[in-house]
């Protein structure tokens, strides 16, 4: 659609100098006689009269019909074009089932009256095709999401700045945390340069009502499924989550 052509009203009071002498108006009709332009002669005969193009007047008036002109013209460059609003999402899910072309790159999801830039993860990265939105970021190294830690339990961002990054090691937790619901989550692992993922079928209003009351939580995936997120090299000691969920590994997002 072109721009929109806005109209501009613009009043300017011009304070004139009286000309000393001003030059007769020029007569312009069918007889050869110098008339008065007065008002009554107009009315009586078929005549027009005109101020003389060279008059002070006129060339006042044709000067400022140009800045008129120059100012709209100026004003139809120089205004922003409007375009319609986009509609809010609250998942990357949303924009994905909007555009499943979508790229990976940070998107604004809206939840209540509160806009937050997230890093969506489209397509299929390893857990499915999908719009994945990221939850929790943890780094094993520190302490800051230990199982025994009262971030699980807080509906409180940490470090939101992360969570518009890819897959790094920048720790963060995010309000999807505990506004989206969703009926799968993806956790990654990275060990050295290799990411491993893996898909929990489970269905909750969100990741905070699943994890924060600390209860245990039946899960289908089997031991050798966990051990393929952790490596083969890697030790799992039977019964700590073979067949539960625990706060112990990074969650990637969830595609609900």
């Amino acid at each position: 659609m072109g721009a929109a052509r806005f109209l501009v009203q613009v009043a300017i009071f011009l304070l004139v100098k009286p000309a000393r002498s001003a030059p007769a108006p020029m007569w312009k009709g069918n007889s050869t006689a110098r008339k008065s332009c007065s008002q009554a002669s107009i009315n009586n005969c078929s005549c027009r009269c005109e101020l003389s193009p060279a008059s002070t007047t006129a060339n006042a008036v044709s000067a400022l019909e140009d800045k008129i002109d120059q100012v709209i013209a100026l004003a139809n460059r120089t205004t922003p074009r409007h375009s319609a609003p986009v509609a809010s999402i609250s998942s990357c899910k949303e924009q994905f089932d909007k555009n499943n072309s979508s790229p990976s790159q940070v998107y604004e999801l809206t939840f209540g009256s509160q806009v937050v830039p997230v890093y969506c993860h489209m397509g299929n990265f390893g857990c499915g095709n999908g719009g994945w939105t990221l939850a929790m970021k943890m780094d094993g190294t520190k302490t800051t999401f230990h199982y025994d830690s009262l971030v699980w339990s807080a509906q409180s961002s940490y470090n939101p700045a992360a969570g518009k990054t890819g897959f790094d090691m920048l720790e963060t937790k995010l309000p999807t945390y505990w506004s989206t619901p969703f009926d799968k989550v993806c956790l990654g692992m990275r060990l050295g340069q290799q990411l491993n993922f893996v898909v929990l079928n489970m269905t909750a209003n969100s990741l905070f009502s699943l994890i924060a009351d600390g209860l245990y939580r039946a899960t289908s995936l089997g031991r050798n499924t966990w051990k393929s997120l952790i490596g083969a090299q890697a030790s799992l000691q039977r019964n700590s989550i073979e067949k539960g969920s625990t706060p112990g590994l990074v969650v990637i997002g969830m595609p609900g």
